[in-house]
C-alpha cells in the first residue's frame, strides 16, 4: 500500500481505586505512529470565532491490517499528511476491517 501519512490514535491507562479507596483518572497518552494512506472527503476552513478561525474536515485512512490493533480500542486520531502537515485530531465515525484486501479503513 503507498502511504501518504502517519496515524497516532489515543491510549486510555485503566482507572480504578487506590488502596485507600481514593479513584485513580484514567491518563490519555499517543500510540506510535503508523504509516497510512490519508484521503480527504471535506476540509472547509470557513468556520470564524472571536478570537479565531477553525477547521471542519473529514478523512478516510487506510492503514495495513495488524492483528495486535483492536478496532475497538481507537476512538480519537492525530493525522499527519506528507510529514509535515498536521491535519489535527479527530474523534472516529467509524472502523471497519477490509478483509479482503487486508486493511482497515478509518472514517473520521
Amino acid at each position: 500500500m503507498r502511504t501518504n501519512g502517519k496515524l497516532q490514535y489515543q491510549t486510555l491507562s485503566q482507572g480504578g481505586v487506590d488502596v485507600n479507596g481514593e479513584p485513580i483518572a484514567q491518563t490519555a497518552s499517543w500510540s506510535d505512529a503508523i504509516a497510512c494512506n490519508i484521503k480527504t472527503n471535506s476540509d472547509n476552513r470557513k468556520g470564524v470565532y472571536e478570537d479565531g478561525e477553525f477547521r471542519v474536515a473529514s478523512f478516510t485512512v487506510l492503514l495495513e491490517a495488524d492483528p495486535r490493533l483492536k478496532l475497538s480500542d481507537i476512538k480519537r486520531v492525530k493525522l499527519m499528511r506528507n510529514g509535515d502537515e498536521a491535519l489535527g485530531e479527530y474523534r472516529v465515525i467509524s472502523s471497519e476491517p477490509l478483509l479482503t484486501q487486508g486493511r482497515i479503513q478509518i472514517m473520521v
